[in-house]
């Protein structure tokens, strides 16, 4: 068995604990040895260390190249299992900086927690094919009389897995089986034994069988021949098939994550509607919410200061003055010779329990007093439908600023499709 890990250092298992399982070995992310070498290897993403970036962002790691190498060898591993611990709530710490005198150190940090899609598409999205949604909860759970604590749980309303094989106290996914060779679990592992133990109650190892000698296989006998024939067709067919099946799945997640923007609100929708608008103006998703507005996208003659708002009911006066005064505090704080003049555009999704087909208009006061005060209304309808023109590449980044710097009031698929004709 091969264990990767941030470190190696004090992980070796209690010797009782090893009784009827393989040798382990233990490395770096940075020294993986080809997995089919091994009948399984964990890879171990619980060190709160491995948790940093030395940039200001929180969309990668210092460790990810490594990572992706771990993510290449399993993909071109064919026998190997894979196991991957996840993380706890570790705070993720960024933005190296000097501190003054001669130190140095992280100037920020958040909880993983708050920024999940750093665990769950930055680094997982590259060591499994398979969409990984978590939830954030405490809870405990009990294998072979040890009790095991995680932070997080599988969602797994939004994921395609095999099987659940942890369950916590609570009645959450704590362990699951993606398919017939990667497993994941959210269990906290503190010491080797805590792994041994785990592994075994995994049941990934069984007792071996004597296999007879592979030159029988040459031995011709009856219509064998055409069989293995027919036999590899089959193989080549169904490993398409599946390829396109697993293509076919991730794409279908991916749309539907997007097309949450139009029934999630609060951190949920601001995350996914933030990552909408720097693709769609081709800019990092490294803006830092500071409380004021939720993204901002600047252009030499124009600060565009977007706010995401979602709301059960329907569109009020109050989110588009909030949308108005984060413009304006950005257009005090400019220097007095700076003419670039500052446009402020609210996302909103309205009624968001309700199917589109049910919900009203905006009401015409509220556009009427956007167009006043020079604010933009996008509904997350029509921010998705930007996105999918812009994906069919019928829209493109130059008409999207247009339309966010130039436009008051509702901005809709339309008006961006006649200023792209």
């Amino acid at each position: 068995m091969q264990v990767l890990r941030y470190s190696t250092v004090n992980n070796e298992p209690a010797a009782s604990a090893t009784d009827g399982l393989p040798e382990v070995s233990y490395r770096t992310f940075s020294e993986v040895e080809a997995l089919d070498a091994y009948n399984l290897t964990v890879v171990d993403l619980q060190d709160s260390h491995l948790w940093q970036c030395n940039y200001d962002t929180t969309i990668s790691i210092d460790e990810q190249n490594d990572l992706n190498s771990v993510a290449s060898a399993i993909e071109h591993s064919s026998d190997c299992k894979v196991l991957i611990l996840l993380p706890q709530n570790y705070a993720f710490r960024y933005d190296w900086s000097w501190q003054g005198g001669n130190d140095y150190d992280f100037d920020k940090s958040k909880p993983l927690k708050d920024i999940i899609s750093l665990v769950t598409e930055s680094v997982l999205g590259r060591l499994s094919s398979f969409p990984i949604s978590l939830t954030y909860g405490k809870s405990k759970t009990m294998i072979n009389g040890k009790c095991y604590t995680s932070d997080f749980s599988f969602n797994t309303n939004n994921m395609m897995f095999q099987n659940v094989i942890f369950e916590s106290m609570a009645n959450t996914i704590t362990g699951i089986q993606l398919n017939d060779r990667l497993f994941a679990t959210t269990l906290k592992v503190s010491t080797g034994a805590d792994l041994m133990m785990l592994v075994s109650a995994l049941n990934i190892f069984s007792p071996e069988v004597a296999e007879l000698p592979k030159w029988l296989d040459e031995v011709s006998y009856l219509n064998e021949t055409s069989l293995r024939k027919e036999l590899s067709d089959i193989e080549s067919k169904l490993n398409s098939l599946e390829a396109r099946k697993s293509e076919i799945e991730n794409t279908l997640y991916a749309n539907k994550q997007d097309k949450a923007v139009l029934c999630t609100k609060d951190k949920d929708l601001e995350e996914k509607a933030v990552a909408i608008l720097a693709k769609l103006l081709e800019v990092p998703n490294a803006f830092i919410d500071v409380k004021e507005e939720d993204f901002r996208f600047t252009t030499a003659s124009c600060i565009i200061a977007f706010e995401v708002k979602g709301c059960v009911k329907g569109l009020q006066g109050r989110h588009i003055t909030k949308t108005l005064h984060h413009a304006q505090i950005i257009q005090d704080e400019l220097e007095e010779a700076d003419e670039r003049k500052v446009k402020g555009v609210l996302i909103v999704a309205t009624e968001i329990e309700k199917p589109l087909n049910e919900r009203e208009p905006f009401p015409s006061r509220q556009l009427d007093l956007a167009r006043i005060n020079n604010i933009g209304i996008v509904s997350t309808e029509s921010l998705l439908r930007l996105y999918e023109a812009y994906q069919e590449k019928r829209l493109d980044k130059e008409v999207l600023v247009q339309l966010f710097s130039t436009i008051s009031g509702e901005i809709t698929i339309d008006d961006a499709i006649i200023r792209h004709e």
